[in-house]
């Protein structure tokens, strides 16, 4: 529990080291419906969909660039699920076409 916590505060210093600060004050807004995400329930959700890379196949999102770990569909809801202690993660590429 230590390491993850070092590991996560490590991470965050790195992160806020190389974000200029007009760009940390930033909001980008992101539209995607999760209805392609049709198997399982919010109850019962899926088996994850993500591949060991992080890929998730572009036939489950209506913009592409979309990867994460623990990803699970859960009846047109996305479920992240926790499998081990670096938690469940949804990311989207920062591409002009899938920015608002």
């Amino acid at each position: 529990m230590i390491f993850s916590t070092f590991k996560a505060i490590a991470f965050v210093a790195a992160l806020a080291t190389a974000t200029p600060m007009a760009y940390a004050q930033s909001t980008t807004e992101l539209e995607e419906d999760f209805s392609r995400f049709t198997a399982g329930s919010e109850s019962s959700p899926s088996s994850a969909i993500n591949d060991a890379t992080g890929t998730i196949p572009s036939s489950y999102f209506h913009q592409s660039g979309w990867s994460g770990y623990g990803v699970h569909q859960a009846g047109g809801a996305c479920a992240l699920i926790n499998p081990d202690n670096y938690g469940a993660q949804l990311y989207m590429a920062h591409t002009s076409a899938s920015m608002r």
